[in-house]
């Protein structure tokens, strides 16, 4: 299996756009991934709560609980999840710039591309499964 690739790692894909939510599934578990959703900030919070998760990507522009607070909140309740900021709004560069600040290990503009997208989660999930492999106790010998 592809090192880079962990086809039973589940992704939350956080977005007030229904469309987005559909494509974002349909191209991520068509690579293996499990796929959750949520609407806004407050249903991802719910949604981490009962589910393992080890990426979420986080669209920053929702009605509610808006994407910055959100990336806060995972970081704070979760630390281990990585998280992906994607912005489409008119000052993306500016919000994209300040989810890094907030805890977000990458950032994407939209409209995202199916390709670049697939890329930056393997090598997400990747840096998630080394410094996973960093602190599991070796066993004695």
């Amino acid at each position: 299996m592809n090192p880079k690739m962990d086809p039973q790692a589940t992704i939350l894909v956080v977005d007030d756009e229904p469309r987005l939510l559909q494509w974002s599934q349909s191209i991520l578990s068509g690579k293996g991934y499990q796929v959750l959703t949520a609407s806004d900030g407050l249903a991802a919070l719910a949604v981490l709560q009962k589910n393992a998760v080890e990426l979420a990507i986080v669209d920053l522009v929702m009605p509610g609980m808006e994407g910055l607070e959100t990336i806060q909140q995972i970081r704070r309740n979760h630390p281990d999840v990585k998280i992906l900021a994607v912005s489409a709004a008119f000052q993306k560069a500016t919000y994209l710039k300040v989810a890094k600040l907030v805890g977000a290990h990458s950032t994407m503009p939209k409209p995202l591309n199916p390709e670049v997208l697939v890329d930056t989660v393997r090598d997400l999930l990747s840096l998630h499964a080394s410094l996973e492999a960093e602190v599991s106790p070796k066993p004695a010998i």
